[in-house]
């Protein structure tokens, strides 16, 4: 019964191996990843990018929205007391 190794087990494993077995495994998994269609590893690369990019972008417009509503109000306020006077009030 196998388990599935951690990227830091798999590198401290591949490093007790000797030199030779090391390119062995270089050369394979070389042979491997040349089969992949060309620009496929960008393409998941840019896709990933985008997808954290549209993240950070939806973050900062919420941000933004939470800025214009707290413009609305002036003065200072006490969010623990608030809660506490809600729950009170229940």
């Amino acid at each position: 019964m196998s388990h599935a190794l951690t990227f830091e087990e798999l590198q401290q494993r591949v490093t007790q191996l000797p030199a030779q077995q090391q390119l062995q495994l270089l050369a394979q998994v070389s042979k491997q990843l040349s089969r992949l269609p060309l620009g496929a590893l960008t393409q998941k690369a840019n896709a990933e990018n985008q997808s954290k990019q549209q993240k950070v972008a939806e973050i900062d417009a919420w941000l933004a929205q939470c800025d214009s509503v707290a413009d609305l109000w002036q003065g200072t306020f006490d969010a623990a007391a608030d809660v506490r006077r809600i729950r009170e009030e229940e």
